[in-house]
C-alpha cells in the first residue's frame, strides 16, 4: 500500500470515530440535562387551591387511588391504574409545597401524605396479588352471607 492510501484511511477512522463520539456525547449531555431539569427544576403547576384543600384533595386521590387499584391481580395493571388515579391531583403538587411553604405545620402535614402516598405505592406494588385474591375471596362469601343474615330474618 501506498502512503496516500493509508493516510485517507487513517483519516476516515479518525473522522468516523470523531463523529460517533459527538454523537454519544450530544446523546449524553441532552439527556443529563434532561434528568437534572426534571429533578431540581420541575414544571410546576399552580393550583387554584390553597395549602389545606390542595392537602385535602391529594388525601382523596390517594384513597381513590387505592380503590380503582383494589381489584387488580397484576402488579403492573395495579400500580399502572393506582398511578393514572393519582396523577390528576398530583401535577399540582410542586405548586402546592410553594403554596404551604410559610407554614410549618402545613409542610409537615404535606409530607405525611407525602410518605402516605408511598407506602400505599409500597402496599399496592408488593401485595397486588395477594390482597386482590383476599378481597375477591371475600366478596364471593358476601351473598352467602346475606342468604344467611335473610334466613334467620
Amino acid at each position: 500500500m501506498d502512503g496516500g492510501s493509508e493516510r485517507a484511511r487513517q483519516l476516515g477512522r479518525t473522522i468516523g470515530i470523531a463523529v460517533f463520539g459527538l454523537i454519544v456525547a450530544t446523546f449524553t449531555v441532552v439527556c443529563s440535562v434532561q434528568i437534572c431539569l426534571q429533578v431540581w427544576a420541575p414544571e410546576v403547576t399552580t393550583s387554584d387551591l390553597d395549602c389545606s384543600a390542595g392537602t385535602l384533595r391529594l388525601i382523596e386521590a390517594i384513597e381513590a387511588a387505592r380503590v380503582a387499584s383494589a381489584d387488580q391481580a397484576e402488579e403492573q395493571a395495579a400500580l399502572a391504574r393506582f398511578r393514572g388515579a393519582l396523577a390528576p391531583a398530583w401535577t399540582h403538587r410542586p405548586g402546592l409545597a410553594r403554596a404551604c411553604a410559610g407554614d410549618p405545620a402545613a409542610v409537615q402535614r404535606l409530607h405525611a401524605v407525602d410518605r402516605l402516598r408511598y407506602a400505599e405505592e409500597h402496599a399496592v406494588r408488593y401485595a397486588a396479588i395477594d390482597l386482590a385474591k383476599r378481597r375477591q375471596e371475600v366478596k364471593r362469601l358476601i351473598p352467602l352471607l346475606r342468604k344467611s343474615v335473610d334466613r334467620a330474618l
